[in-house]
């Protein structure tokens, strides 16, 4: 079972950050106000013509991305709101967008307690470090773990999505595809590995509106949405985290994700400013996307 904590109780943060412990914020205060507030419809209304990509998840499990207005999409939602699941047709997925850095009127929305989390390298502009998903019930992220190596501090804003966690260590269990990628299906282990496989553990938790998942580094995860939902991410490093990261490259890490581990470890244990670094490390957004 998954370990649940508060946010004013930073030592126990600490605590299980250290041990490499995921845990959960059950109604955190930094987003209660928020999850209340935002919805697909508010989002649009803010600016409604925005541009943003959307991912097209096929039934062959390829994906096509593609470009469309904010109110077109939400259009899309609110269509499908009625739907059963498994829906027909294709699913199109809003998924790792730099929406603060796009929509800056929805930054004052979010109390910035939750800082206390992250090492002060990362206060200035937070939100630039943002990755923001939108999508329908039924909406899915494969078997994966953060290409970097980071921790992922996760925030459901609206409606609910079910994670399954999995240990790094137990990747030799997996099939792995590429660097960061498993074909091994959580839903369905029967149809592969997983389900004889006495020596996986894997842990299944489900994230409601105003909850915060931490993920510790190398965390391999999949993710389901069971409603409709909104919802926002923070990768980061600390010093230790962006060091064993680097590290990675003489494990298979492609040497464009050791770059920006390398830009992580020049701020962390060199102290270089992130106002400095940014300018460099800001391709990855739309990289890991």
């Amino acid at each position: 079972m998954i370990k649940t904590t508060d946010l004013n109780n930073q030592k126990q943060i600490n605590n299980y950050m250290e041990q490499r412990e995921p845990f959960i914020i059950r109604n955190a205060s930094c987003i209660r106000t928020t999850s209340k507030k935002w919805s697909p419809e508010f989002i649009s209304s803010i600016n409604p013509n925005l541009k943003i990509p959307v991912k097209r998840y096929r039934k062959d499990n390829s994906i096509n991305v593609s470009n469309t207005t904010l109110c077109n999409y939400i259009n899309y939602l609110i269509e499908r709101r009625d739907c059963h699941y498994p829906m027909k047709g294709d699913i199109l997925y809003c998924h790792d967008i730099p929406m603060f850095s796009m929509m800056k009127e929805l930054i004052s929305d979010i109390d910035l307690s939750f800082l206390t989390i992250l090492p002060k390298w990362y206060h200035y502009k937070w939100w630039r470090y943002v990755q923001f998903f939108m999508g329908p019930k039924g909406s899915w992220t494969p078997l994966h773990f953060d290409c970097l190596y980071t921790h992922n501090l996760f925030f459901q804003v609206y409606g609910k999505k079910r994670f399954v966690l999995i240990e790094y260590k137990n990747h030799i269990y997996l099939n792995r595809v590429g660097w960061r990628w498993f074909n091994s299906d959580t839903e369905r282990p029967q149809l592969n590995s997983i389900k004889d496989n006495i020596n996986l553990k894997m842990m299944e938790v489900v994230v409601n509106a105003g909850d915060i998942l931490y993920m510790p580094p190398g965390t391999i995860h999949s993710v389901r949405g069971l409603e409709e939902s909104i919802s926002f991410n923070i990768d980061f490093h600390t010093p230790r985290s962006s060091l064993y990261g680097l590290a990675k490259v003489f494990q298979g890490m492609p040497i464009k994700t050791a770059y920006y581990n390398l830009i992580c470890v020049l701020g962390l244990v060199f102290k270089i400013p992130s106002r400095c670094l940014f300018f460099f490390y800001r391709s990855y957004l739309n990289y890991i996307s």
